[in-house]
């Protein structure tokens, strides 16, 4: 009995390009991606997620530990402005990074997750900067630091940086609504996991962990 995909997780329009016919080698017959309008990414989303199934976690981040460690090969291996079909969290977007895909997919069993890419999806929309999309993520006012100043130094700031609840519901209201501008139908209860799943990086901040249901953490 197969395991189905319960659900596809989110369409991204990156940049218009060619696809290779064959993923991971270069090739000189190639075909057209046109961009993926507004519309057309609620439909797929929409229309293609099915029920969503079980799984033990959250999965708010990566449970993998060595994702990294492929990169150099995958780059060497991988023409950009292909097909990119992932699944999970936030891995997806090292990956994505660099590749350069010109279109990326990705699919996952909970719901839960695709609501939380649209939650990423909405905060890179409304921010600027690196320190704007952090200081969202967390529901933190956003430090002053220099915007070229290095990874370390930035999330230092984005830790110090006053929250509180009234931080929270401000920019939740902010996150809402540019969600609600993606056009893709929500009920009660996925808009109570949207915030479910905001509260907790606002709660657990930049000390958010991987943590499963049964099994070890």
């Amino acid at each position: 009995m197969r395991r189905p995909f319960h659900l596809l997780l989110l369409v991204l329009a990156l940049a218009s390009g060619s696809v290779p016919v064959r993923a991971g080698q270069p090739q000189s017959v190639s075909a057209p991606v046109s961009p993926v309008s507004r519309a057309d990414f609620a439909k797929y989303i929409d229309q293609w997620s099915e029920p969503e199934g079980y799984f033990d976690t959250d999965n708010f981040i990566s449970n993998e530990t060595s994702y990294l460690h492929i990169i150099p090969e995958l780059q060497q291996r991988v023409r950009s402005g292909g097909v990119y079909i992932g699944v999970g969290p936030d891995q997806n977007f090292s990956y994505i990074a660099r590749t350069k895909p010109s279109l990326a997919i990705i699919v996952d069993i909970r719901r839960q997750n695709m609501l939380q890419h649209l939650f990423m999806k909405a905060l890179f929309e409304l921010a600027a900067t690196r320190a704007e999309y952090l200081a969202l993520f967390f529901a933190r006012e956003v430090p002053a630091v220099n915007r070229n100043a290095a990874l370390p130094e930035l999330l230092k700031a984005v830790r110090q940086a006053r929250t509180g609840e009234d931080v929270f519901r401000r920019d939740l209201a902010a996150v809402r609504k540019k969600i609600a501008e993606f056009g893709i139908p929500l009920s009660a209860d996925d808009q109570q996991k949207i915030e479910y799943v905001y509260s907790s990086f606002h709660q657990e901040g930049l000390d958010l962990r991987f943590s499963s249901i049964g099994r070890n953490n």
